[in-house]
């Protein structure tokens, strides 16, 4: 959950620990945030974490990236990868395919989570994931409806 105080707005935000499904080894899962957007229509990945997990292509695709702000189509053609999220709660892993791009977003800003439990009365006894993360932990992965 990420928490901007001046407005008090909750994104639907967690963390989990990513690795590529051809991976054997425990310690080559790394600690990522999504961001879980139902209003895009795909799911996509950083540059950056493809790399870091060793990713291979199981595909490329062109695509249409349009970006709040902007009246113009932007025609890329982008990777195409497989990838493991794993709940850091229990043993529960999924394999997601996504689409890579050279970045989400801006790094969000921890805030600590008792301001929306404050603000949020039924958010009081639920486990949230974002309650000791790294102030600026970059986002690296955003789901979207294709993975619902």
């Amino acid at each position: 959950m990420y928490v901007e105080s001046k407005t008090a707005i909750v994104l639907q935000t967690c963390v989990a620990l990513a690795s590529s499904p051809v991976s054997v080894q425990p310690q080559e899962k790394h600690r990522v945030r999504i961001i879980l957007d139902s209003g895009i229509q795909k799911t996509y990945i950083t540059q950056q974490l493809k790399e870091t997990l060793g990713l291979k292509p199981i595909a490329r695709e062109r695509l249409c990236i349009n970006t709040f702000g902007w009246d113009y189509d932007n025609l890329k053609t982008v990777d195409v990868v497989n990838l493991c999220l794993k709940n850091d709660d229990n043993d529960v892993t999924v394999t997601i395919t996504a689409h890579v791009v050279p970045m989400i977003c801006s790094p969000l800003k921890y805030q600590a989570v008792q301001f929306a439990r404050k603000n949020h009365a039924h958010l009081k006894d639920i486990a949230l994931s974002e309650c000791l993360l790294e102030e600026n932990l970059a986002v690296d992965i955003l789901i979207g409806a294709d993975q619902y």
